[in-house]
């Protein structure tokens, strides 16, 4: 996963672990069904090392993920 700073201050990586914590266990259980092994150990970290974030961070980030994937359903649906 690339180290790319974006809003916030939040790599990818950060943002992906603050989508994960923001399902619950049970929702997040199913993604990491999808995932490598790597992915799922690379993850699990940044989930460990991810602190606290701001209410702002927090709907930043899950609005970025969800206009994310309105536009990949988009272009998968057609």
């Amino acid at each position: 996963m690339a180290e790319e700073m974006v809003e916030y201050g939040l790599t990818l990586e950060q943002k992906a672990a603050a989508v994960v914590v923001s399902m619950g266990v049970d929702q997040a259980s199913e993604i990491y069904k999808f995932l490598t092994e790597e992915e799922i150990e690379n993850l699990t970290v940044e989930v460990a090392k991810l602190g606290h974030l701001t209410t702002e961070q927090t709907t930043a980030v899950l609005d970025e993920f969800y206009k994310t994937c309105l536009t990949q359903k988009v272009v998968t649906d057609g």
